[in-house]
This record gives C-alpha cells, sequence and structure tokens, in this order.
C-alpha cells in the first residue's frame, strides 16, 4: 500500500510539474511578446503634408511654366517615371476644365486641404487621400477671372534616394471647379 501511495504522489507531482512548467512557458512567451516594441510604421501627418504640398505645386509650376521637354524633365524628379506623361497631359487637362478652353495662365496658389494615411507599408512608402485647391487667373477676351480647381484623389507616394516622389494618383472625386472667388 505504501509503494502505491509513493507510486501515485510520484504520478501526481509530475502531472501538476507539467502543467506548472507549461504554465511558466507560456507566461515566458507572454512577457517577450509583450516586451516587442510595436514595428508598425507610423507616418508623420505633418511632414507628409509638406511633402505633398512641395511635389503638388511643383507639378503644376513644372506645367504651367515650361516647355513640354522641359516639364516631362522637371516632372520625373517628382513623380515616379511611368505617371509623367500621363500627369502632364491631366494636369494640362484640369487646368482648362471648361468647354470654351480657358486656361489657368497663372497659378497662383498651390494648398492641400486635406492628407489621410490610408496605409504605411514602410519607411520609404506610404499611401493617403489628399484634397487639395489650385487658385489661378484664367485670360481671355481682355479680362481676366480668379478661379479655384478643387481635387480629390488617392496618393502612393515613394522615397526614391533621398527625395519622396509620387508613384501613383488616382482621383477619388469629380474635379470641383469654383468659378466665383469673391466671397473668400
Amino acid at each position: 500500500i505504501l509503494l502505491a501511495g509513493v507510486m501515485v504522489a510520484t504520478l501526481f507531482c509530475r502531472t501538476v510539474v507539467r502543467q506548472s512548467v507549461a504554465f511558466l512557458a507560456v507566461l515566458l512567451f507572454a512577457a517577450c511578446v509583450a516586451g516587442i516594441p510595436d514595428a508598425r510604421i507610423v507616418v508623420d501627418i505633418a511632414e507628409a503634408t509638406k511633402v505633398t504640398q512641395c511635389l503638388l505645386a511643383g507639378i503644376y509650376e513644372s506645367t504651367m511654366q515650361m516647355s513640354k521637354s522641359e516639364a516631362v524633365s522637371e516632372l520625373s524628379q517628382l513623380l515616379s517615371e511611368d505617371l509623367v506623361e500621363t500627369v502632364y497631359l491631366s494636369t494640362l487637362e484640369s487646368l482648362s476644365p471648361t468647354d470654351s478652353g480657358e486656361v489657368f495662365v497663372d497659378v497662383g496658389a498651390v494648398s492641400v486641404d486635406s492628407l489621410v494615411v490610408t496605409a504605411n507599408e514602410s519607411a520609404s512608402r506610404f499611401e493617403g487621400e489628399c484634397s487639395w485647391r489650385v487658385r489661378g487667373t484664367v485670360h481671355h477676351w481682355g479680362h481676366s477671372h480668379d478661379r479655384e480647381l478643387c481635387l480629390v484623389a488617392d496618393v502612393r507616394y515613394v522615397r526614391d534616394g533621398g527625395t519622396w516622389k509620387i508613384a501613383a494618383i488616382t482621383p477619388s472625386a469629380p474635379i470641383e471647379f469654383i468659378d466665383d472667388l469673391s466671397t473668400d
């Protein structure tokens, strides 16, 4: 009987020890995981907005103030290579939004209204929904009009060397054309 009691006690102790070891292993794993810093990349919205402002202003300035070959050369510093021609042509088209073919002769200001980061894959790539305004002056028929375009697009940014570029830009809303700016 004594031998049977020792065997039961030994079996009981082994089960308790196994459970204790398993429990300690789970606790140790949880402590290790909790101690690992969060590896998510956080995008500084203020900095991303400044980058966006510079890139968009450069696109409009390049498109409106240079010959096509100069514009394409300058745009290649701001955009991924496969976007240059498309963005050049679509920017010219967006700056003549009326049926009469009026074109902004002077782009006065480009301002970013909002930028919401929708994906941040790495420290050198992120995506966001951006809304911005382009103010300018149309000269025709002997007089001038101030106009504003309001645009919204999904934009993908990539770091190329030490500079940011736009890798994709997809309009997500129709361009809003504001003709009367006299109340501003």
